[in-house]
């Protein structure tokens, strides 16, 4: 199941081009900006890093790195994880962004960040956690 799941979504990564063919990718005014303004009041601690779970090509997650000084873009597809490196690098932003494939992974990364505080925005949907870990 994981490795036919991880496959289609590098399969649709890879088809894509630039970050404006990806139906769900929105200006950030629009999106993430909207969310943030919400969640902040919220936040536990706003000095911990930021997590964004499924954060595709990294478009959401870049406006995050002006608000955190840690910044963490979780994807299951790894051509995403490479196009997020990418459009963070052309930006000058420092994010860190890794593929979550393990429950091994989500020691490693909780070991090395600790406590975060997690953005996760349109994959609850499409993640079963118990058939993937």
């Amino acid at each position: 199941m994981l490795t036919e799941y991880r496959q289609n979504w590098n399969t649709y990564w890879s088809r894509i081009q630039d970050s404006s063919e990806v139906l769900w990718n929105v200006s950030h005014l629009l999106g993430v900006k909207l969310d943030f303004e919400r969640f902040q009041p919220f936040l536990k601690d706003p000095h911990l890093p930021l997590i964004d779970f499924g954060c595709g090509d990294g478009t959401q997650t870049q406006f995050f790195a002006q608000h955190f000084s840690q910044v963490l873009g979780l994807e299951i597809s790894q051509t995403a994880i490479e196009l997020a490196r990418h459009q963070a690098q052309d930006a000058g932003l420092s994010i860190t962004y890794e593929v979550i494939d393990s429950l091994e992974t989500v020691q490693h990364i909780h070991e090395h960040f600790g406590d975060a505080n997690i953005y996760m925005r349109g994959v609850l949907h499409q993640i079963d956690l118990i058939k993937l870990f």
